[in-house]
């Protein structure tokens, strides 16, 4: 199985409101991530607490969110951990998501001298695999929208009957309307192994023109990850076939606008394509092609 990093924390000192039986407490949070938070309290609350949270992100920008207490930390002098309860993001919309990402994201951009960064060459950063992606633990898995596109590219479908309400929702509000410059906010993967879901348009042809809309779309998808610094992308590039994209063609537009980017990015760290068994040869030889040209 490809190894998946968890969801990164960065130290975060703001107010916090927190409403549990009715009852409104003023915190600290010591931390955060898109996934949870930690809160500084000498009395934290029961593990397994579902609470109401409005958490104050800077000082035009605050977020209602729902979480349940997952673990706590007692004051103790022998404790490494100051006394608090962690606390896991419920439900949480697309939109909040984007303002957590953004935030975390430009945070990790301006503080890479003192983060757990682990610098990789660029050949070590484009991966290639035939494995599953269902049975992966992906951070941020990428699908597919666009005009009848949730009708003809399996993976989309496999993700929507999947991955439960929230995401069939955020796809319903304008999935088969995407346009390719754009891409769904960052989603919350619910069911599915994948943390977060990406959705991206893709044109369902292929000519000229519709390689350029899938080289549109890739950067898509590697501007956003590069602005959440997501550390790897999950990319069923196996999909395509059934839009009419050649494996040959697909794999030049994939890679080489991967390359590109990632030349120029730290983030997002790896960008991990998943092939067909058959088609693996193929991305791998153009992949070489690519670095030595």
């Amino acid at each position: 199985m490809i190894e998946r990093r968890i969801d990164r924390r960065i130290p975060f000192r703001t107010k916090v409101i927190v409403e549990a039986d009715g009852i409104r407490r003023e915190f600290y949070t010591i931390n955060i991530s898109r996934g949870g938070v930690y809160i500084e309290t000498d009395n934290p609350l029961t593990i397994n607490s579902i609470i109401s949270l409005e958490i104050a992100i800077d000082e035009n920008t605050k977020i209602d969110l729902q979480g349940k207490v997952v673990w706590v930390s007692y004051p103790h002098r022998d404790s490494n951990y100051l006394p608090g309860m962690g606390v896991k993001f419920m439900d949480i919309s697309a939109e909040k998501m984007e303002i957590l990402g953004n935030f975390i994201g430009d945070y990790i951009k301006k503080n890479m001298e003192i983060i757990d960064y682990t610098e990789y060459s660029l050949d070590d950063r484009i991966v290639l695999t035939d494995e599953n992606i269902y049975e992966q633990n992906a951070e941020l898995l990428i699908a597919f929208a666009g005009l009848g596109i949730k009708e003809l590219i399996n993976h989309t479908k496999y993700v929507l009957d999947n991955g439960g309400e929230q995401l069939r929702l955020e796809y319903e509000k304008r999935g088969d309307l995407l346009p390719f410059e754009g891409s769904f906010q960052v989603t919350a993967g619910g069911n599915l192994m994948a943390k977060y879901v990406l959705f991206t348009a893709i044109p369902n042809f292929y000519d000229s023109y519709g390689e350029e809309l899938l080289r549109i779309s890739m950067l898509e998808v590697l501007n956003r990850a590069s602005l959440h610094c997501f550390s790897s992308v999950f990319y069923p590039a196996f999909s395509l076939l059934e839009a009419g994209f050649p494996i040959n063609v697909s794999a030049k537009v994939l890679l080489g606008t991967t390359y590109g980017f990632l030349k120029k990015e730290k983030f997002p760290v790896k960008v991990i394509f998943f092939c067909n068994n058959q088609d693996l040869m193929v991305f791998q030889k153009i992949k070489r092609e690519i670095f030595e040209s």
